[in-house]
């Protein structure tokens, strides 16, 4: 069985500060995060406060696809208020995040298809600190290009998960130099999105990333990522079948 810790924010760094590795036991599947120390915190299965809690529709100007309160990118078949809205924090950077996604992607990917629920995704960046080229705020600047560049539609939705899995599947070793922006670029043309190079290369949405992160890591129930909620609610999501479980709670 696959082993799945968390990238953690430990309480002396500042914000957006990183946290290095995770412990890993045979046998074991671990959702707790892992500080500089190697100290495990809990299992993110108690209730959370309001992050990303909030699902109402962002008064941010933007002329792509809408973003929800909190910074959140949208991916649903509902047409209106979803029964279920899963909400997962991630960042590109993170080894955890490309884990946790090769466990629940296909999961994840029924779920943009199931009109009772909506999948909100809040794209981090606090790991520059492991990098030499800023790795985690350029690989969200890219993210926040590709969401953009679409109209909110599913076909568009499609297009930024689809560069998502690829970016995770591509994932530099952490530590080392990150994939360079003309890598980046061509991951976006391979998704369909191929009008994003001036947008990724001139770090449009910086200022936007930089946002979101810092209102996701101050809040004090904030450990790590992945950080994963269901209506709210943190959960233990340490495999494909565990999240199955808290989405079928939710539902009834």
């Amino acid at each position: 069985m696959n082993a799945l810790g968390r990238h953690r924010l430990v309480p002396s760094q500042t914000v957006r500060a990183a946290a290095f590795g995770c412990i890993v036991a045979a046998g074991a599947l671990l959702v707790g995060a892992c500080g500089t120390d190697g100290t495990p915190v809990s299992d993110g299965s108690t209730p959370s406060a309001d992050t990303s809690a909030d699902t109402s529709a962002s008064s941010t100007p933007s002329t792509g696809a809408p973003v929800m309160a909190g910074g959140a990118f949208r991916v649903t078949a509902a047409a209106g208020q979803p029964k279920v809205v899963v909400t997962i924090i991630e960042d590109l950077a993170c080894p955890a995040c490309q884990q946790f996604e090769s466990l629940t992607g296909t999961t994840l990917d029924g779920y943009a298809a199931d009109p009772e629920i909506a999948i909100d995704y809040q794209i981090i960046s606090f790991l520059d600190r492991v990098s030499p080229d800023r790795y985690s705020s350029r690989a969200a600047n890219a993210s926040y290009c590709v969401w953009h560049a679409g109209d909110g539609s599913v076909t568009s939705q499609a297009r930024w998960r689809g560069f998502q899995h690829t970016m995770f599947e591509r994932q530099p070793d952490e530590g080392g130099p990150g994939l360079d922006d003309d890598e980046i670029i061509a991951i976006a043309a391979e998704a369909d999105v191929p009008d994003v190079a001036d947008c990724i290369t001139s770090g449009q949405y910086r200022d936007d990333v930089a946002a979101t992160t810092d209102a996701v890591t101050n809040d004090s129930d904030f450990e790590g990522t992945p950080t994963v909620l269901v209506n709210g609610e943190k959960v233990t999501a340490r495999s494909a079948s565990e999240l199955k479980a808290a989405v079928d709670a939710a539902r009834r």
